[in-house]
């Protein structure tokens, strides 16, 4: 098997058959047949599996296919997936599910991972991991930044081409969004309502930035990252995302944090990636739930734009970034209610993301 995507062998690639492997692999476990499962498990003599329990760690394809059987036996279960995704490169593949696991009347919030090998034809797992998370409060004492912190590592370790979206400066302001308290909301809505709520809540960022001209650079979880052309396209974003977002989800509150920061991504692009990226993500993170917050440099560049009222400014250490630095949380006004589009109006691309950045372009900020 050898894939190709834009020219380049063996390029990683999104895999409906591979998902297919992995829903045959459920249904095997729900039903308990094992002829099917075993089909399934590699024969290597390396074919790792590890469980939820710190002592379920079996190596080798008949130790996991008699301890499978063994708890299929003991206890009745069934695995109910939930956001499964699959990608292949190559012979190799690997799987990764937000899955319940159901016990009786219990629903038990879970993640898998599979790695596959492709021999003779037949997808076969070489490793899996069945896991149910923990709050980092309560597993270190301290809550640690996620989505956010996983959006830099992409941006700085892959570096996407933002030309599109530059303004004619080549400047490029960037944007991050989260859900505050996004895990007690998960352990709240369980882990389908929380399913439903991303993708409300994908729908709306998705919509507003294609509004305003800006594409989404990559999203993982409740998390994005977005490029827009001004800083004013970028706020007017930001606002109308927050009073949508601010109405909540059926009868869930939803608070979202948002940081705005601008760069020089095409002359600059070493310290675009290196400082101008992190400093929007650390800025979101200062960010209270419901809040806009951004740098001085936005700040400045949007103070002639009588629709953006700033509230009083606020000093804070930024991790990765040296000194103190300023920062200004966006007021919500009753202008802001229904913000206008910037002067030059709306991109006409498709809806935005990664593959289609806009087409169109924002004059400079104070238009």
């Amino acid at each position: 098997m050898g894939s190709t995507s834009a020219g380049r062998p063996n390029a990683l690639e999104p895999s409906e058959e591979l998902r297919a492997v992995m829903r045959r692999l459920y249904q095997a476990m729900n039903e308990h047949d094992f002829d099917t499962i075993d089909n399934l498990i590699s024969d290597e003599a390396s074919v790792l599996s590890i469980g939820t329990d710190p002592q379920e760690w079996w190596i080798g394809h008949a130790a996991i296919a008699a301890v499978w059987r063994t708890q299929f036996e003991e206890f009745d279960f069934f695995f109910r997936s939930e956001a499964l995704e699959a990608w292949v490169q190559g012979s190799v593949g690997w799987v990764a599910d937000r899955s319940t696991l159901v016990v009786g009347s219990e629903e038990i919030t879970t993640r898998i991972t599979v790695v596959f090998h492709l021999v003779r034809g037949q997808w076969r797992f070489i490793q899996m991991h069945l896991s149910s998370g923990a709050v980092n409060e309560q597993l270190l004492g301290t809550t640690l930044t996620t989505s956010l912190e996983s959006l830099v590592t992409y941006a700085e370790s892959v570096r996407p081409d933002m030309a599109e979206v530059a303004a004619p400066d080549g400047t490029v302001s960037v944007v991050f969004t989260d859900i505050e308290g996004s895990t007690e909301m998960t352990e709240r809505m369980g882990d389908h309502g929380w399913m439903e709520l991303l993708r409300w809540h994908d729908a709306l960022v998705r919509e507003q930035a294609a509004r305003f001209g800006g594409f989404v650079v990559k999203s993982q979880g409740d998390g994005f990252m977005l490029a827009f052309s001004s800083a004013t396209r970028a706020l007017d974003f930001a606002l109308a995302l927050q009073n949508l977002v601010a109405t909540g989800y059926r009868d869930q509150p939803v608070r979202m944090r948002v940081g705005v920061n601008t760069g020089e991504t095409i002359r600059e692009r070493d310290d675009f990636y290196g400082r101008a990226v992190i400093m929007a993500a650390r800025v979101a993170a200062q960010a209270h739930g419901g809040e806009v917050l951004v740098s001085d440099l936005v700040a400045g560049l949007v103070a002639g734009v009588d629709r953006f009222r700033f509230g009083p400014e606020r000093v804070a250490e930024l991790k990765g970034l040296a000194g103190s630095h300023t920062l200004h949380p966006l007021l919500q006004n009753v202008s802001s209610r229904q913000v206008p589009l910037a002067a030059d109006g709306p991109a006409t691309a498709a809806p935005a993301s990664r593959d289609t950045p806009p087409s169109g372009r924002a004059r400079q900020d104070g238009s």
